[in-house]
């Protein structure tokens, strides 16, 4: 959101998995805002010096990454492959705080499952898959064991989906 827009928030960073998440949402958040194409190209980004840890045995470079961190990237990403894949990840953290951006968030999150699923089940569009009960079952179910959304959100968005297609 904006910097000045509302009360500010914070929460607690209790766990590995949701300091990861914050970690993604973070760099990923000039990319999405289209501000550049990669999460390295932002030049006040945190990443490039995440990367440089990645080549380091141990902690040498200085800079915001504390020990503890650096030693749960070692201990997660195996190399700096690793580390970008990982960014490319949808997450079902929720850190979006305007409805139309948690909808959008969703839409994009449905889209790219089914798109798997289509892929995987060689379905040639969302039109074709929606008209078919069984695999628009099926496929529903499988967005829904991915995304841990609604099975009524999932066919809105599928229906919007094929009505493009």
């Amino acid at each position: 959101g904006h910097v000045f827009q509302g009360r500010f928030f914070s929460s607690t960073v209790e766990t590995e998995g949701y300091l990861f998440s914050c970690i993604r949402y973070i760099h990923n958040n000039p990319v999405k805002a289209y501000m550049v194409s990669s999460i390295l190209d932002y030049p006040f980004s945190s990443a490039e010096e995440y990367m440089r840890t990645m080549d380091d045995s141990e902690k040498k470079t200085k800079g915001c990454i504390s020990g503890e961190v650096f030693s749960l990237l070692k201990q997660r990403f195996r190399n700096k492959r690793e580390f970008l894949d990982f960014h490319d990840l949808f997450d079902n953290q929720e850190f979006i705080d305007i409805k139309e951006e948690k909808e959008e968030y969703d839409f994009l999150r449905v889209k790219q499952q089914l798109e798997i699923y289509t892929n995987e089940n060689n379905i040639k569009s969302f039109k074709l898959l929606n008209s078919i009960p069984y695999m628009r079952n099926r496929a529903v179910e499988f967005c829904k064991n991915e995304t841990g959304l609604p099975e009524l959100k999932i066919e809105n968005f599928l229906m919007i989906l094929a009505k493009g297609a």
